[in-house]
């Protein structure tokens, strides 16, 4: 089955940026079409601990900053010559990704991971966002690491 669009996750991290440069260029030789996710993770605020609009106002600083972060992507496929389509969610990030491509949105995911952890514990635990996605996705998924060289 041919591959014909890609998603790219990005959390405006620089991994994260390296692996949007990394798939601009597979997109352009291969000719994929593109789709940039970024996803608000929301923590969880208890509304009665916080006055009326506090918390609306940082859901609203978050969209804003999603915002830039996909804008910053974008720039890369832009400089390639490169349409994307940019995508917001909220949610958890391994479970928007995972959703995204059970969806049928694309075809291969190109996601960025620093490869450091949080740590034995918390990995037992809970798991880095690419190991995740690794495990329960049925399309390729390519993992740009931080020390990975992108031109």
């Amino acid at each position: 089955m041919p591959i014909n669009r890609a998603l790219v996750p990005v959390d405006g991290s620089e991994v994260s940026l390296k692996a949007a440069r990394f798939a601009a260029q597979l997109a352009v030789k291969q000719g994929w079409e593109v789709v940039l996710l970024h996803v608000l993770e929301k923590q969880p605020m208890p509304s009665f601990a916080f006055p009326d609009g506090i918390v609306e106002s940082a859901l609203e600083d978050l969209r804003n900053q999603g915002k830039h972060i996909l804008a910053q992507a974008k720039q890369v496929f832009s400089e390639a010559g490169l349409k994307v389509e940019t995508r917001l969610v909220e949610g958890s990030a391994p479970e928007m990704i995972i959703a995204e491509t059970e969806e049928g949105c694309c075809g291969i995911v190109v996601l960025g991971s620093t490869g450091i952890g949080r740590g034995r514990l918390s990995s037992v635990l809970f798991g880095s966002v690419a190991e995740r996605v690794i495990r329960a996705v049925r399309v390729p998924v390519v993992l740009v690491k931080w020390d990975t060289v992108v031109d």
